[in-house]
C-alpha cells in the first residue's frame, strides 16, 4: 500500500505545470539547435507518464499537447492527439519505473521523446508544413528529443524530491504487526 502526502505532490505538480507552461511560453521559441526545439510540455508529459496513474497521465497528455499547440506555430490538436495517445500507452507500458533521475526514467523518457518527436514531424511532412522528409526526421526529430532530454534533467531531478512516493506514515489502518518506534 502506497502512502503520500496528498498536499505536498498536488502542490509539487502545480508548480511543475506553471514551470512548464512559463518555459515554454518564454523560453522554448528562443532557442532552436538543427531545426529542433526544446518542448517542456513533452517534458511534462512524460513526468506524468512516469507517475504511475493512467487516468492522470492521460489527461495530462491531453492538456499538455493542446498548451503546445496554443504556443507555437503548427496545426491545432496534432500534438494533443500524439500527446494523449502516447500518455494512454506508455503509462501503462512503464508503470514500475521509478520517477527521479534514474536509467530506467531517462531512457523510458528517451523512447517516449523520439516516439513523439519523430511521428510529429512526420505527421508534419504529410501534412506539407514540412517540405523535407530527411529533415522532419533527423531535423526535427532527433534534434528536439535530445534538446528535450537533456534539460528534462533538471526536472527529473526535482520531480524525483518533490514526488517520492513510498515510505510509512503514522497514520496506518489496520496492520498486525507494530512498527518500530
Amino acid at each position: 500500500m502506497q502512502l503520500k502526502d496528498t498536499g505536498k505532490t498536488r502542490s509539487a505538480t502545480v508548480a511543475f505545470c506553471i514551470a512548464a507552461v512559463a518555459l515554454q511560453i518564454g523560453f522554448a521559441p528562443q532557442i532552436e539547435v538543427m531545426g529542433g526545439r526544446i518542448n517542456f510540455m513533452l517534458i511534462l508529459a512524460c513526468i506524468f507518464i512516469l507517475s504511475g496513474d493512467t487516468h492522470r497521465a492521460t489527461i495530462a497528455g491531453f492538456f499538455c499537447g493542446i498548451a503546445y499547440d496554443l504556443t507555437a506555430s503548427v496545426p491545432v490538436g496534432l500534438m494533443s492527439l500524439i500527446l494523449t495517445v502516447t500518455c494512454f500507452i506508455s503509462s501503462g507500458m512503464f508503470r514500475g519505473v521509478q520517477i527521479g533521475l534514474n536509467p530506467n526514467a531517462l531512457r523510458c523518457t528517451a523512447i517516449v521523446m523520439f516516439a513523439v518527436n519523430v511521428l510529429y514531424g512526420l505527421l508534419l511532412f504529410f501534412m506539407h508544413v514540412q517540405t523535407d522528409l530527411f529533415w522532419a526526421i533527423i531535423g526535427h526529430g532527433l534534434s528536439s528529443t535530445l534538446l528535450s532530454l537533456l534539460v528534462a534533467v533538471p526536472f527529473f531531478v526535482l520531480a524525483g524530491s518533490a514526488l517520492s512516493q513510498g515510505g510509512f506514515s503514522a497514520r496506518s489502518r489496520g496492520t498486525r504487526y507494530k512498527g518500530l518506534r
